[in-house]
């Protein structure tokens, strides 16, 4: 039983303020990590940009849908110097910089972190008039 909407146990665990410190580093973190996995599992591709589906979008997206706008748009650019950084170390080479790619990814990224931000608000504000009425 997950307990009454003011029952804050899970509550940072589902929906974490991205107001916390934890927040900003998980945000570039998880980006980071994925590019390392991806560079382990495919050398030649890490950041999974020539099949149908770029699937490295997915880790941004998530972002932003846990903790908002912002810290979805700075995963994006976490993204982006990634593949700045692997180019300059030889990957990709002759592939000009995937500007659609990045570009369709940070409006999906923006949609997905404002819908995360509207529900935060709406979350906070049924918290509150919980609150409220159990006060009275």
């Amino acid at each position: 039983m997950l307990g009454k909407l003011g029952d804050n146990r899970w509550a940072h665990w589902l929906a974490p303020s991205n107001r916390s410190l934890v927040a900003w580093f998980e945000a570039p973190a998880l980006v980071i990590l994925a590019a390392i996995l991806g560079l382990l599992f495919k050398p030649e591709d890490p950041l999974l940009l020539t099949g149908s589906l770029r699937w490295m979008l997915l880790v941004p997206i998530v972002v932003a849908l846990r903790y908002g706008s912002f810290l979805g748009a700075l995963s994006m650019l976490t993204l982006m110097l990634a593949w700045f950084l692997f180019r300059a170390a030889g990957l990709y080479p002759g592939m000009a910089f995937p500007e659609f790619t990045y570009l369709g990814g940070l409006v999906i990224v923006l949609v997905a972190g404002e819908f995360s931000d509207m529900w935060r608000v709406r979350l906070q504000r049924a918290e509150s008039r919980a609150a409220y009425t159990e006060e009275r």
